[in-house]
């Protein structure tokens, strides 16, 4: 955007520079008044890209398990997974969608850290009814278990990977700064 206020130009420039998974964002104003001196003011904030839950697809297997294929995306990168329940008609398509979430997740954390699914349960919390998620982590030599929850909306299935990003937000956003 340029303005022009009697003799004075004021300029603001947005530029983003993009390196891997982050980026950073420089803005720069500039006057410039009826004397050769220009007052230039530059700031920088980190721009965060990040894992994003774009879609999740239940199909049933010629042995009647559910697979659910989920897809998640890093800015332009796209990261697929799928796994099926453990039994046909056990109404574990909730399980399958997580575990397919954590195997997606690993993937775009560049395997950085394993992690899979200890339990996950519908739960009511405050009056509210979630779906909460146990996950078992592993990175650096080092097992940890983190918990993710989603409030139940329209689609559970939805709300299983929504829960199992929950967990794993913070693993993913330590496992991809020190890339």
């Amino acid at each position: 955007m340029t303005s022009r206020l009697s003799d004075i130009t004021i300029a603001d420039i947005t530029i983003v520079f993009a390196k891997g998974r982050w980026s950073s964002k420089l803005t720069m104003t500039e006057c410039f008044g009826p004397n050769p001196e220009t007052l230039v003011t530059m700031s920088t904030s980190p721009i965060r890209k990040r894992l994003r839950f774009d879609r999740a697809e239940l199909t049933e297997t010629a042995t009647g398990q559910s697979r659910v294929t989920v897809t998640l995306t890093l800015g332009q990168l796209i990261f697929r997974a799928s796994a099926e329940s453990d039994t046909p008609g056990d109404g574990s398509p909730l399980k399958a969608a997580a575990q397919a979430t954590l195997e997606a997740v690993q993937e775009a954390a560049a395997n950085k850290f394993a992690c899979s699914l200890a339990d996950l349960d519908h739960v009511n919390a405050l009056g509210k009814d979630l779906i909460a998620v146990l996950v078992d982590i592993r990175s650096h030599g080092r097992d940890v278990q983190v918990f993710g929850s989603c409030q139940i909306a329209d689609n559970e299935i939805d709300c299983a990977v929504k829960a199992a990003l929950n967990a794993t937000n913070r693993m993913f956003e330590l496992a991809t700064r020190e890339q």
